[in-house]
């Protein structure tokens, strides 16, 4: 040993680790040694300082919303919505209030909740069906062409079911119904099938929506002769048998032969006319009698459309 207390040829710790490289060697322990000052410096709060800020913002906020300013009342209700589940509690309690504005405000807060855990595809369905309500209000809204009619062209199926939603809740109101089975046709897609094929099986139905629903069935592309439309061929109201019989010309098989034969007996003359442009799409030998049968009717249109 020498006058240190060391070996010979024996280097001091620091000069040892400064000789193999040191921190150029290492800068995670740079990294380390920041990160952890950074931590130190930190301000550190209780939890249950922590819980108890927040309860005092949710009590805030929920005051906030009979505020006399609309803007602090709109700021609050996302001040709420931001909490999440910690303001749920307070937000229920809310809606028994005696003020109606915070009763309103605390289920819309309520409301926003629910939506952000959704999954995307059922907020944009929601997105879709407030265009197509909001589309409703005008006649020329909703038309090919029209801006909001390129957003729905985004999710042509999605948009269609977004319109059948909307459609169905609209029993009474002939005029958006009608404009709802219009922009279901212009869409074009087989999500509206099968609605539309109920359409054709509702008697006392106006005659432009029969219209428009069956060049939605013919123009939708769908596989095969909705239930709807099927049932339609039977139905009590002869517009509706006609139209049904349409849609089986453009969407029949040959096991829907059948069903085009006894068109071809049908009381109503619409009806036989539309039959014989079946049976002549269909083409098979068992229809020939039938044609023979319709060319030989006392209506010139169902001998024309039988001969064509």
């Amino acid at each position: 040993m020498n006058a240190r207390g060391r070996l010979p040829g024996r280097l001091p710790p620091g000069r040892a680790f400064a000789r193999r490289g040191g921190v150029r060697r290492h800068p995670w322990l740079i990294l380390c040694a920041l990160v952890l000052l950074l931590l130190l410096a930190l301000p550190w709060r209780p939890a249950g300082e922590i819980r108890a800020g927040r309860s005092r913002a949710v009590r805030e906020a929920v005051e906030a919303l009979a505020s006399d300013r609309y803007e602090e009342r709109e700021r609050a209700l996302r001040r709420l919505v931001s909490l999440g589940d910690t303001a749920r509690p307070a937000l229920e309690a809310a809606l028994g209030s005696p003020s109606a504005e915070v009763r309103v405000r605390a289920a819309a807060a309520l409301r926003e909740m629910e939506r952000r855990g959704e999954p995307p595809e059922v907020r944009r369905l929601r997105e879709y069906r407030r265009i197509v309500r909001i589309g409703l209000d005008r006649e020329d809204a909703l038309r090919p062409g029209t801006a909001r009619f390129q957003v729905l062209l985004l999710d042509r199926d999605l948009a269609a079911r977004a319109a059948v939603a909307v459609g169905r809740g609209l029993p009474r109101d002939l005029i958006r119904r009608r404009r709802v089975v219009r922009l279901l046709r212009d869409l074009g897609s087989p999500e509206a099938a099968p609605w539309l094929g109920e359409i054709l099986d509702r008697p006392l139905t106006l005659p432009s929506i029969l219209h428009l629903a069956a060049e939605g069935l013919l123009g939708c592309g769908a596989a095969e002769l909705p239930p709807g439309a099927r049932a339609a061929l039977s139905s009590r109201d002869p517009r509706c048998r006609r139209y049904a019989v349409r849609v089986l010309a453009g969407l029949g098989g040959g096991e829907d032969l059948p069903l085009a034969r006894r068109a071809a007996r049908d009381p109503e003359a619409a009806v036989r006319r539309e039959a014989a442009a079946a049976l002549l799409r269909l083409g098979a030998r068992d229809s020939v009698p039938d044609l023979l049968l319709l060319a030989r009717d006392p209506d010139g249109g169902v001998r024309e459309s039988a001969l064509r």
